[in-house]
């Protein structure tokens, strides 16, 4: 059968409109699976906003106020007497039914911190910068525990959180630049240091640590001009009479160091913790006399101190007087007769000064 020209034009305009439409069906199908996996890409590599905090439900009921007020004030008068293990009973009371007051979660990890319980109170650190990120306290507390675990970076970002708060916290200031110095970044730590003595320049600990920076950069003018200063506006500072006499010590200034020494037991006159280094001073001037009188005066006070005697054997030694200083380095030995290297050296120092002594003597008899 022989189609008509009508009929063949049309089949063709269907079958050209079928394939059109066929096309336009192909470009939106592939137009939407890229839009698919746009998304799908966009969901994968888009990070997901962090959820709010779910509150911990409370282990046990709401505490009666008249209760509660008792155990508060029991908390807080426990961490004034430093009982820290004695509050911690009643702090797990108050948290078992109020587990998201951060108050209270700030107070037991510094009770606990202060009883050297660092990773106990972590899980109260978490949870407390969990809930309020800005507290200014519970970030100081985290600076102090990261530090004393070696994360020094992560420590330094929670004191200028800290610094945001307060600006001119002279503790922030002396946190960083215990930081600092701890890494061997004497200058910054230094620097830190001094932002916090002109913060609170009522406090010599500030300047006396500046003091050791420069010391560690062995800068010893400028350690000792901190110190001097130190002493002269606050002077009943011991550390900055003891720094002083030690740098001067470092210096090998020997008589500057003696004389400062001096100065420490004159206002001081009933310490005896810096005596020992005063005494070995003397004996390293030759002041053997004045040694042998500040060990003895020490050994009144810990007969039992073999490192005592030793050094009063030195000072003997100095004088020559053999006899003395051999009795005096058999008692530390018998003291101490292990691990006293320092006895042992000195007794066959004293073997050798003596057969020396013995032979000129011969060679006097003999003339």
């Amino acid at each position: 059968m022989v189609s008509s020209p009508n009929h063949r034009l049309g089949f063709l305009f269907a079958l050209a409109l079928s394939y059109v439409l066929c096309g336009c069906d192909g470009k939106v199908e592939a137009q939407r699976n890229q839009t698919e996996v746009k998304a799908e890409k966009s969901q994968a590599f888009t990070p997901a906003a962090k959820p709010p905090v779910p509150p911990v439900e409370p282990e046990s009921a709401p505490l009666p106020p008249k209760r509660r007020h008792q155990l508060m004030e029991l908390v807080h008068k426990l961490v004034s007497k430093e009982h820290g293990e004695r509050a911690l009973g009643p702090l797990s009371t108050l948290l078992a039914s109020e587990p998201n007051n951060v108050e209270l979660l700030t107070l037991r990890a510094k009770t606990l911190i202060a009883m050297g319980e660092e990773e106990k109170a972590r899980d109260d650190l978490d949870r407390g910068l969990t809930l309020e990120p800005e507290n200014f306290e519970l970030n100081k507390l985290m600076a102090d525990y990261l530090f004393v675990s070696g994360n020094n970076k992560s420590a330094r970002k929670c004191l200028e959180i800290c610094l945001k708060m307060k600006p001119r916290s002279s503790d922030i200031y002396g946190q960083l630049g215990q930081i600092a110095a701890a890494e061997g970044r004497y200058q910054e730590a230094a620097d830190n240091y001094g932002k916090a003595a002109q913060i609170d320049d009522k406090n010599p600990m500030w300047k006396r640590k500046q003091a050791y920076c420069y010391w560690g950069m062995k800068d010893y003018p400028r350690a000792m001009r901190l110190l001097l200063q130190c002493k002269e506006a606050h002077k009943h500072d011991f550390e900055s009479y003891v720094l002083q006499a030690e740098l001067y010590e470092k210096m090998g200034e020997t008589e500057k160091s003696l004389a400062a020494y001096r100065d420490l037991f004159k206002e001081f006159p009933k310490s005896t913790l810096q005596m020992r280094s005063y005494g070995l001073a003397l004996t390293k001037a030759k002041h053997y006399d004045e040694a042998i009188e500040v060990f003895s005066k020490l050994l009144k006070l810990n007969p039992q101190d073999e490192e005592l005697y030793s050094a009063r054997a030195k000072a003997y030694l100095g004088k020559k007087q053999m006899s003395k200083a051999l009795d005096d380095v058999e008692e530390s030995i018998r003291l101490s007769p292990r691990d006293n290297a320092e006895a042992y050296r000195l007794k066959a120092q004293l073997r050798q000064a003596t057969a020396a002594q013995g032979e000129q003597n011969d060679d006097l008899s003999r003339q």
